[in-house]
């Protein structure tokens, strides 16, 4: 049973998107399409769909030209609304040629050093259709042509219709940050603190083919990584050969449609050179680069894994930081007396401010199940109310904030001071004690420093930001150095660096002398204080070679508005888009195979064909498979998440009843005890449902609360067919790279319904985490049927009614009133269990990384467990001496293992045991979630 509809539910899980595009209950959108392209968008962000809409045809032209091949899907562009406050974007090819863009990343414009966030989302992530959209190949391309872009496989052997999926992060993200950059619209490569980071990850010996080929974030510098090391690698590979040359890697990596992981064949293919070669010769780039490159110097008296923006008021500077591993830490450097103070806070991890003495992050969350909000949130992960939809970026002495605000900042920055407009601006802002206003404007490539409404500086570049000003009015700011980015002071016509060090990130004043300045190092960021020392010089120009290229900024906003001002880029509200009404053929999946049973050869298969909407809230998937019990099922499922209320269902029919010899075990205790095996015919039914809704109730911070009712009904008419109603209140936190939950406090209670049976019961879970990446945990379950098993006519159904205790619980089909004993040697029904555990866990992060071996170690855990199950049978009493007590004890093991540099497989392996079963001891090993 479990493993014919398990398959049916993988098959229907695996063709739909695994993510959600937008929150439930979201705001009306509308389309408009234009050759190629269409755009989704609401009427609030009406301005920016049109501006995407005019853009979006030039950025295609380009990229049709770089990377050598027109699409072969029209483009779906999401510009989604401000109930998805996020500052990121990503793109698809499955289910589709898909791109989503949402509105929050003008809130970390010092990071994405660039002019205009909606543009670096459309340059980045279409950049990512072309990369993976590629099919050189007859074969893929008639694999798309019957499929879509879905999978074909023959037993474990895939055929792949987008074979670049495998490529790794590393080259895709680096690539889309390279592509980002040649716009006119800065980019990342023109941040000096980012340059910084690349020269010291060289000068940590870490620039090799292993460590940034695999797909695996648990190592500083983290997603940095694949963007950023990963971008300027690009750069390095574009300086030599070109731009059309470097995009052409993907069109040539598509022609692997058999076996699309040899990388060092496709770069040879390329650029006449291996990866592994190239990757030496980005490391000596670097190395070179290094050779004059300056550390800032100190006695570090902090550091972090993590960088989050400092901030300051008139006694103390105030910054997070993090190991990567608990939750942050809150940390004050007093002025006066240089004083540190720490203290570890179950912050959201951003930039601190301070409102009526409370410390709040400026982060972005869920303030309620239909909206994602940017704002300061508190210790709990609450919004301040009134801050929802600003980026704070501090108040004036009488209260009133500057900030952001967040619905008209799609494409820059738009500064508020209370209710009044004030500026579009393209840095972080800087308020001193006189209530002045710092900030930088960008105009093309020139960076302008105001002070109020007033320009006191400009220099070339696109990487600027505001650090302090001191008590003669000279104003500090971080920007870029030759070889990568320093601090520098502008004051009295004149301009002057004050720093030494080429790896600064951000600095603040202590006082007229001194300075603390945030430096990135090889393995983490520090902070060190020094003396302000001041020598003529100006922020360095950054200049990228194809700046001088005739193909640089063609595809700009302006060159389309100098070019085409007659044209009407003006997008209506008549066309509305209502999910159900826009589903799209996605993709289909094809699996065959074949076994044996009993000396029998069996073939096996399952297809399925997947229609989602572009915004991902609806999905249909008819399927249709046989497994090795024989058994022909074929349906239809459907999924909703556009509203508040989730809902979902399968209908399928049953066209083969299988082996007639097909059964299923239950194991029963007869009154003293002894184990026996209960074999149970198998008896198909023609058709059969399933089905759920589930009601978010609170979904804010780290708290969230659902209600569920759930409907699954077998093939096999023998078995469970429950109807569960749950409600479970949970407080999850979870940071950094922390392999388990650091702090978890969940319950759930819940009925099920049977054959006129009731069960009922309880789980609860308590976990937290402990110095030194060690867990503890504790688990609680109590489950109770009101059926009771007394007569001595019985038939084949009977013996499935109660509470299961079983060895397993499907995921797919999940009942509520199922106890799980790994140890036990067969499924049997019972009256009521008990359950307790207390566990141990310690997290390891050894390293063993390959290039062009096909498995790599990541990580690892060891674990222990205890469990205390309290049984009663039917015909038992509940006295506590009239019961059946198993404890169990496991010693495990995790290994984290990532397969062909990309795919993260978890490996447990377990020694249970338990001596009140008839094996005392048991060994088990579960591979990426399958146990054995």
């Amino acid at each position: 049973m479990f493993n014919k509809l398990s398959l049916l539910f993988i098959i229907s899980s695996s063709l739909l998107y695994g993510g959600v595009a937008i929150v439930p209950g979201d705001e009306q959108y509308y389309k408009a399409k234009k050759g190629d392209v269409e755009i989704i968008y609401t009427e609030q962000n009406r301005y920016a769909a049109e501006q995407a809409m005019a853009l979006e045809p030039l950025i295609n032209r380009e990229y049709r030209d770089t990377y050598g091949f027109t699409m072969d899907a029209l483009l779906h562009v999401g510009i989604i609304s401000q109930q998805n406050q996020v500052a990121n974007g990503f793109s698809t090819q499955y289910p589709y040629n898909l791109q989503i863009n949402y509105i929050g990343g003008s809130a970390a414009n010092d990071y994405f050093t660039s002019t205009s966030w909606l543009n670096t989302l459309l340059y980045h992530e279409t950049a990512h259709n072309y990369q993976v959209n590629a099919k050189a190949s007859a074969v893929t391309k008639g694999l798309h042509s019957v499929l879509g872009n879905g999978l074909m496989t023959a037993g474990y052997f895939p055929l792949f219709t987008l074979p670049n999926m495998t490529i790794s992060s590393f080259l895709l993200e680096g690539n889309a940050v390279l592509n980002e950059s040649w716009h006119g619209n800065g980019g990342r490569l023109y941040s000096g603190r980012f340059r910084a980071e690349s020269i010291m990850q060289a000068k940590a010996g870490h620039i090799n083919p292993q460590f940034l080929y695999n797909q695996t974030t648990h190592d500083f510098p983290y997603y940095d990584r694949h963007y950023i090391i990963g971008g300027f690698f690009q750069l390095y590979l574009a300086e030599k050969y070109g731009l059309e040359k470097v995009n052409s890697f993907f069109y040539n990596h598509s022609r692997s449609w058999l076996w699309p992981f040899r990388i060092n064949h496709i770069f040879d293919l390329t650029f006449e050179k291996s990866y592994e070669e190239e990757i030496a010769g980005y490391n000596l780039w670097l190395l070179e680069q290094a050779e004059t490159f300056v550390e800032a110097e100190g006695e570090t008296f902090v550091t972090s894994k993590r960088f989050t923006p400092l901030n300051s008021n008139c006694d103390k500077i105030f910054f997070m930081v993090s190991d990567a591993q608990r939750a942050p830490e809150l940390v004050r450097l007093f002025k006066k007396d240089k004083a540190v103070k720490r203290e570890r806070k179950s912050y959201f991890q951003n930039r601190l401010v301070i409102k009526d003495d409370e410390y709040f992050t400026q982060a972005s969350g869920f303030t309620n199940p239909t909206k994602i909000y940017m704002g300061l949130f508190d210790e709990n992960g609450k919004i301040k109310e009134g801050t929802e939809s600003k980026v704070i970026q501090g108040y004036l002495k009488d209260g009133v904030a500057v900030y952001y605000d967040i619905p008209s900042s799609f494409d820059q920055a738009q500064l508020y001071v209370g209710d009044a407009f004030y500026a579009q601006v393209n840095s972080s802002v800087y308020i001193d004690s006189d209530d002045n206003l710092y900030y930088f404007v960008q105009h093309d490539k020139t960076r302008t420093l105001y002070k109020n409404r007033t320009p006191i500086y400009e220099y070339e570049g696109y990487y600027g930001l505001v650090s302090g000003v001191d008590s003669m009015g000279n104003v500090y700011f971080v920007a870029n150095s030759q070889k990568g980015s320093s601090l520098y002071r502008v004051g009295n016509q004149k301009v002057e660096r004050v720093s030494r060090a080429d790896n600064v990130v951000e600095a603040r004043l202590i006082n007229d002398d001194e300075v603390l300045i945030a430096a990135i190092g090889s393995e983490e960021y520090y902070y060190v204080i020094n003396a302000i020392e001041s020598r003529a010089e100006r922020p360095y120009n950054t200049k990228l070679y194809f700046e001088d290229e005739p193909s640089f900024g063609r595809a700009s906003f302006s060159v389309y508005s100098e070019q085409k001002r007659d044209e009407n880029t003006t997008l209506t509200l008549d066309d509305a888009y209502y999910g159900p009404l826009n589903l799209h053929y996605a993709g289909s999946l094809l699996n065959l195979g074949f076994g044996s049973k009993n000396e029998k050869t069996i073939f096996t298969y399952s297809v399925a064909a997947s229609f989602v909407d572009p915004l991902l809230s609806n999905a249909v998937v008819l399927f249709a498979q046989s497994g090795f019990d024989e058994v022909g099922t074929a349906g239809l499922t459907y999924q909703n998440n556009a509203h508040l209320l989730e809902f979902g269902g399968t209908i399928y029919g049953v066209y083969n009843s299988g082996d007639d010899n097909s059964y299923h075990l239950y194991n029963e205790a007869n009154n003293s005890y002894s184990q026996y095996a209960y074999t149970l015919p198998k008896d198909s039914r023609d058709y059969g449902l399933s089905g759920y809704l589930t009601l978010p109730v609170i979904k804010s911070g780290y708290d969230r609360g659902e209600i569920s009712l759930n409907y699954y009904q077998d093939y096999d008419d023998n078995a469970r067919s429950p109807l569960s109603l749950s409600a479970s209140l949970f407080h999850s936190e979870r940071y950094g790279q922390s392999m388990f939950t650091n702090y978890l406090n969940a319950i759930s209670l819940f009925g099920s319904y049977d054959r006129e049976d009731l069960a009922y019961g309880f789980d609860y879970a308590f976990a937290h985490d402990l110095p030194g990446k060690f867990f503890i945990g504790m688990a609680l379950q109590g489950v109770r049927s009101d059926y009771d098993r007394n007569s001595s006519i019985l038939s084949v159904s009977d013996f499935t009614r109660g509470v299961k205790f079983s060895n397993f619980q499907s995921s797919i089909a999940n009942d509520p009133a199922t106890v799980v004993m790994p140890s036990l040697e067969y499924t049997r029904f019972v009256k009521q269990v008990g359950v307790g555990e207390l566990s141990l866990r310690k997290q390891f992060d050894g390293r063993l990384l390959f290039f062009t071996f096909p498995l790599s170690l990541t990580r690892e855990a060891l674990y222990l467990k205890y469990r205390y199950y309290n049984v009663f049978d039917f015909g038992q009493s509940t006295a506590w001496n009239s019961h059946t007590v198993y404890n169990e004890t496991t010693v495990g093991m995790t290994l984290e293992f990532l397969v062909m540099n990309r795919l993260t497989v978890p490996l447990n392996l377990e020694y249970i045991h338990n001596d009140n079963t008839q094996e005392e001891h048991n060994f088990r090993f579960a591979l990426g979630g399958l146990s054995f």
